[in-house]
């Protein structure tokens, strides 16, 4: 019985302001020209020597790599990522690496760079307002530091190829300690990779307006290239190399050949390392920010499939008909989706997409059988994929303001905006479905486990802390995800934590206080929402009480220990009475 009553009473008692760290007005561009010139390291190591640093890494961002195509590259009918393959004998591969809400490039980046999810960082991508009353629209927005900053602020020299998330933020053109290199061919993933190859042999490079050059290559790379999306994608011809695919198995050809490609690249710059002598002090990290799924008609030539018409307009009269039930007439449905637009005055309901999965959010509260109405209505659809309430998308890092419901196609079906067909095969990702939330990571070289394949999920934002970990540092300042110590030599480990009273990672209780039983090492800090507890005794035990407000509580729990941090997220539901659940399910339903 506990279960029905958390279902029914997170929703309705929504709590979390206290944990939305940007408001709808404030975009993180209002403040990144301040934020970088504070970081003004007093000893930054000027052409250290190799043999002084104690460990490289090389962040490799593979845009829209869905980890399906690392298994077809793989399977019997291609050659496979030969060089993927070998790092990876000295590596981890994860093979159940899971992206963010929405898997949208620009929020999803700035995600993994900071190792925390939207609701922290501030960029949802795209959502509608209801104060502001309009859609607010994102681009590089990031209120949080990034490991390009917290790099910097630590002494260690970076260079950044084409990954615009550090562009100005942490790596900037022209600057040696900072680097900060876009190449002059957009289109061409070769050249970023000549550029990193030039880097690490010490050749020169040219960045704002002189050439550079280092005797020891700079102790945090990291090279961003968008191959993989583009092409998945299938908008148009993008590539000399590549023409426009007329059907998925095309498609799924240019992909893989292309994934091979970027093998190759990958290849000669562990070249590179080895040759300068550093490979066995580097470790590469290969992660991605989403990857792809294909809606739209298969064929050109053949009888058109119901997915290559926008599955909108059916959703659109399947939601407003519910009205029927609980006001005796149809709810006025409106999809808004432009920067900026405005729904009708007299729009009971919002519907906002970027193409596949839609957010749906009610002008005024409402109950939760409403909710649970539309799902029964949309669920028999062919097109209906799967669906998270609002509760779930926040538990997996979307502000509560993000939507009420979110709806998310199957393949190969979609909701496109302004009713558009797709009558050809293409790609898209901001979706649910495992091809677009699936991604490839591995993690391989100096200081990590080898050939070892990781089956328990894990998010792709726990990239950069342990990134950080093996820099030196613990960060980006304000990460929420956890280091994966499980996959590091014991030097690089953390302190253990253990929260002994939950089971898994959510609780409910009836009170405004909840108990919090850790154990981790002895004499380890104590952190609870970045504020100081205590220390655990010689034991390793804490116990402490944590003040709570009603509804959903976001906890994020962390141990410190000799310079390295262990943390956790819990979420606790405070309600205040059993006989409110059913009060708070008729009636109530917060927008926070």
């Amino acid at each position: 019985m506990i279960n029905d009553r958390i279902k029914l009473a997170i929703t309705f008692v929504l709590l979390i302001t206290s944990f939305e760290m940007l408001s709808t007005t404030t975009l993180a561009s209002e403040q990144n020209e301040s934020r970088i010139s504070e970081y003004k390291p007093q000893n930054l190591r000027n052409d250290l020597d190799e043999e002084k640093v104690d460990n490289y890494v090389l962040y490799i961002n593979l845009d829209g790599f869905s980890y399906r195509y690392y298994e077809i590259a793989n399977d019997t009918t291609y050659k496979g990522t030969k060089n993927i393959n070998s790092l990876l004998k000295d590596g981890v591969l994860f093979k159940n690496t899971i992206t963010g809400i929405p898997s949208i490039t620009a929020s999803m980046n700035q995600s993994i760079v900071s190792g925390a999810w939207s609701i922290d960082t501030g960029n949802c991508y795209r959502y509608y307002d209801l104060e502001k009353d309009q859609v607010i629209q994102y681009d590089r927005d990031n209120v949080l530091e990034n490991i390009a900053e917290a790099a910097y602020k630590n002494n260690i020299k970076l260079a950044a190829v084409n990954a615009w998330y550090f562009e100005n933020r942490g790596a900037i053109a022209g600057d040696k300690d900072r680097l900060y290199i876009q190449a002059s061919d957009s289109r061409s993933s070769k050249e970023r990779f000549d550029i990193l190859e030039k880097i690490i042999r010490g050749e020169k490079v040219w960045s704002g307006s002189n050439y550079i050059e280092y005797k020891a290559p700079p102790q945090f790379m990291s090279i961003y290239v968008d191959d993989l999306d583009t092409i998945g994608h299938n908008f148009h011809n993008t590539y000399s190399d590549t023409g426009r695919a007329k059907n998925i198995n095309e498609l799924r050809n240019l992909l893989v050949e292309r994934l091979i490609k970027l093998d190759e690249e990958i290849g000669k710059i562990v070249e590179a390392l080895k040759d300068r002598k550093i490979y066995d002090r580097t470790t590469i990290v290969i992660t991605s920010d989403h990857g792809m799924v294909a809606y739209g008609s298969d064929e050109v030539d053949n009888n058109l499939h119901p997915a290559t018409y926008s599955s909108m307009p059916d959703l659109i009269d399947t939601i407003s008909n519910v009205g029927q039930k609980f006001i005796g007439k149809n709810y006025k449905v409106e999809m808004v989706n432009t920067g900026e637009a405005k729904a009708s005055a007299d729009t009971d309901i919002i519907l906002t997409t970027v193409g596949l999965q839609v957010q749906v959010k009610f002008r005024e509260k409402i109950s939760r059988k409403v909710l649970e109405e539309i799902v029964n209505s949309v669920k028999y659809k062919a097109y209906y994929g799967t669906h998270m309430y609002q509760e779930d998308l926040i538990k997996r890092g979307t502000p509560a303001k993000f939507a009420d419901l979110l709806i998310s196609p199957k393949q190969p079906y979609h909701f496109k905006h302004n009713f558009q067909s797709a009558y050809n095969v293409m790609g898209q990702h901001d979706s649910l479905d495992e091809d677009a939330q699936r991604v490839f990571t591995m993690i391989s070289g100096a200081n990590v486990k080898h050939d070892i394949i990781y089956d328990e999920q894990i998010y792709n934002i726990s990239m950069t802390p342990l990134m950080a970990r093996l820099l030196g540092f613990e960060g980006p300042n304000n990460a929420t995800a956890r280091v994966i110590d499980e996959v590091l030599v014991d030097k690089y480990k953390g302190p253990i934590l253990e929260i002994i009273n939950f089971n898994g990672n959510e609780k409910v209780v009836g009170q405004d206080t909840v108990e919090i039983k850790l154990k981790t090492e002895k004499n380890a800090l104590v952190k609870i929402k970045d504020k100081v507890i205590g220390n655990a005794d010689i034991n390793g035990t804490f116990n402490t009480f944590t003040k709570l407000s009603l509804g959903l509580n976001r906890l994020i729990v962390q141990v410190e220990l000799g310079n390295k941090q262990t943390r956790k997220e819990l979420f606790v539901i405070y309600v205040e009475s059993n006989e409110n659940i059913n009060s708070h399910q008729d009636n109530n339903y917060h927008h926070l």
